[in-house]
């Protein structure tokens, strides 16, 4: 059983179930597309969160809390912006939750702050030295959407 097992809040803020269904749905309702393939820098970004999961759990935190946090935070603000200009207005499931994002995220953040505190020095500034690294590869997914 891996340690993002003792992040149960974690659950409820999971994204990958719903857009799967956003990208049934459109497909559904454009023939004509086709299903993008990840690039490669994509499919790079997700092989390191895979070994940094494995080898530095507070590195792959520091992954896990940026993504989550910006998601739920400008995420929901641009899905709005994409709802209104190409869906007229559906709200996509991405930016559903089961609940206020705002407390789900603070019980996740709770967690991770009881999961830190078994932390020494050296996670600590492993997870605060990744930081630039969760940006750059946050930017390398959205980049694969162009």
């Amino acid at each position: 059983m891996g340690w993002w097992c003792t992040l149960s809040v974690s659950i409820e803020i999971r994204r990958g179930g719903n857009i799967e269904k956003d990208i049934a749905q459109i497909l559904d309702e454009n023939p004509e597309l086709n299903r993008p393939e990840p690039g490669k820098d994509a499919l790079d970004y997700a092989k390191s969160l895979r070994s940094l999961a494995e080898d530095s759990v507070p590195a792959f935190v520091c992954h896990f809390y940026n993504t989550h946090f910006a998601h739920a935070a400008g995420g929901r603000m641009i899905g709005k912006l994409i709802a209104d200009k190409n869906f007229d207005g559906r709200t996509l499931e991405f930016y559903k939750y089961n609940g206020e994002p705002k407390e789900l995220l603070e019980g996740v953040r709770k967690e991770i702050d009881i999961l830190a505190t078994n932390w020494d020095e050296e996670g600590r500034e492993s997870c605060l030295s990744e930081t630039g690294n969760a940006f750059k590869g946050a930017g390398t997914v959205l980049q694969n959407l162009k």
